[in-house]
């Protein structure tokens, strides 16, 4: 995929939570959805510049977000958040479409981590 960093993207995030967040986006690919992860862990300058939460799973490795190929986040049809979600809560983690306000393209973790 032209412009996808995902491989280099997901290097940054903790190395157990690496299998995970690959295995979801080859899934997502063999679905016909060409997700790619937009962003990994960042360091506090970086989170506060994209607004990011004060104690973001992002500053630990332990979230990341994602964008479908050629499309803005809103150009993404609900139905194929919706399944993402889904898919990625089966897996134990958390999906930002159930925050409030909804961020349908967050996933993290989905469980305390010790920070």
């Amino acid at each position: 995929m032209h412009d996808d960093q995902s491989e280099a993207l997901i290097a940054t995030l903790d190395a157990e939570f690496q299998p995970y967040v690959i295995y979801f986006v080859s899934a997502a690919r063999r679905a016909g959805i060409p997700l790619m992860v937009i962003s990994g862990r960042r360091n506090a300058p970086g989170n506060r510049e994209v607004g990011g939460a004060e104690r973001s799973l992002h500053l630990y490795g332990y979230a990341f977000d994602t964008q479908v190929q050629n499309r803005m986040r809103d150009q993404v049809p609900l139905q194929w958040w919706i399944a993402l979600g889904r898919f990625w809560e089966s897996m134990g983690g958390r999906w930002g479409g159930r925050f409030n306000p909804p961020d349908v393209n967050h996933f993290d973790v989905g469980y305390a981590v010790q920070i």
